[in-house]
C-alpha cells in the first residue's frame, strides 16, 4: 500500500490536521502514524 493511498483513505485522521500549516504537533504526528499503520494493516 502506498503512503498516498493510506493518506487518501484515512480522511477521519487527516481532517483533524491543518495540512496548510507546515508545523505539526508531535502528538498529532504520532496519532497520524498510528492511524496510518492501523489503516495499512487493515488493507494488507
Amino acid at each position: 500500500m502506498t503512503l498516498v493511498k493510506a493518506l487518501s483513505e484515512n480522511n477521519n485522521t487527516l481532517s483533524t490536521l491543518d495540512l496548510r500549516n507546515n508545523y505539526f504537533d508531535h502528538d498529532m504526528l504520532n496519532d497520524l502514524v498510528k492511524a496510518l499503520g492501523k489503516n495499512a494493516h487493515n488493507n494488507m
